[in-house]
């Protein structure tokens, strides 16, 4: 499960394969879901902002109580997906934002 831009990757037979997907507010769903929440995007940035678009905490952008708690400007909600481990694995790579802001997944 992964919310936010912290990102896990795999070395499977010397490939990498994604195993999470990073959440930024320019991304097309999450833009359309904060617009539609009733916020923007301005410099990749919900409201200028947060460089997020679902995260833990950040409650300022959780307050519209018309909406579902995976509605709001920026959601909590988590993509969880399921990968099968083989004998082909070699190995996980866990790392936050800061380490994928300088370094790509191979």
């Amino acid at each position: 499960a992964n919310v936010g831009d912290s990102r896990a990757i795999a070395s499977v037979r010397g490939e990498v394969i994604p195993l999470s997907y990073d959440h930024k507010p320019n991304n097309e769903d999450e833009l359309r879901r904060i617009t539609a929440a009733g916020g923007w995007v301005e410099y990749n940035r919900v409201k200028g902002n947060l460089a997020l678009s679902r995260a833990l905490g950040d409650f300022v952008f959780k307050k519209n109580k018309q909406k579902k708690p995976e509605e709001q400007i920026v959601s909590a909600l988590p993509d969880v997906r399921i990968h099968p481990l083989t004998p082909d694995w070699e190995f996980i790579v866990l790392a936050c934002d800061g380490i994928w802001d300088v370094m790509c997944n191979e």
